[in-house]
């Protein structure tokens, strides 16, 4: 990913305990993200606090074209999750960040970029899905038409192959939605703002061709989509 995406954090899913800092690395491309960049990194929730906001990018640093920069990490809360991006004019990388107490059982199926959506059963809702920026969860609505035909109206077909994959779909496309928002409203002022919609839209585009089979992976059984290949 490093040498197609120009750069990426290492590890790129972190587990922190409340108030104690993690170091972790971003790797930069250089050939890609050239001497005097500058990457700027942020978080969707203030509950996760970082030593630098921004890394300018020096070749001199690079060994083998890859420059390796140190930072630290560290949350506040208990149950807080977040999204750290690090970017660059196109370039961006994602790092899932948890903040979880010793006592506290991660649940080994949920890992990866984004973790298993909540279910809401308004029973006329105007859209698919929405995201809250306090816990970075995306909320699917069952009742929506289109969504309660795939997981039924109790979320009975949920463990469906169909069903599994439309709920990595939604999840991916909120998420990636929300962070391309945020990017393009940091980059700063547009040309022209009109133009806001149509931009936000592109960079969601572009974070779903590079993270969406990942995301995929992560919220459907692979076993049960073998399974399926397997009876064709």
């Amino acid at each position: 990913m490093l040498l197609t995406e120009g750069m990426a954090f290492q590890p790129e899913s972190v587990t922190l305990k409340p108030n104690q800092p993690r170091r972790i690395y971003l790797l930069v491309y250089v050939k890609m993200i050239e001497g005097g960049s500058v990457i700027k990194i942020s978080a969707d929730n203030d509950s996760v606090h970082f030593s630098k906001e921004k890394i300018v990018v020096n070749e001199a640093d690079a060994v083998r074209h890859i420059a390796k920069y140190e930072f630290e990490i560290w949350g506040e809360g208990a149950g807080q999750d977040a999204i750290v991006t690090a970017g660059c004019e196109s370039y961006i990388a994602l790092l899932e960040v948890k903040i979880r107490s010793k006592e506290e059982i991660e649940d080994k199926g949920r890992k990866g970029m984004f973790s298993e959506p909540e279910y809401s059963y308004e029973e006329e809702p105007l859209q698919r899905t929405s995201y809250s920026l306090e816990t970075g969860k995306v909320t699917i609505y069952v009742n929506f038409p289109s969504v309660k035909h795939y997981l039924g109206d109790t979320c009975q077909y949920k463990k469906t192959l169909p069903g599994q994959v439309l709920v990595a779909d939604l999840v991916a496309e909120r998420c990636f939605f929300e962070i391309a928002k945020k990017k393009v409203d940091t980059i700063g002022v547009l040309i022209r703002p009109e133009a806001r919609p149509d931009k936000i839209q592109n960079e969601a585009y572009g974070l779903s061709k590079k993270y969406g089979k990942k995301v995929h992976e992560v919220l459907v059984d692979q076993n049960l989509l073998l399974e399926q290949q397997r009876a064709k």
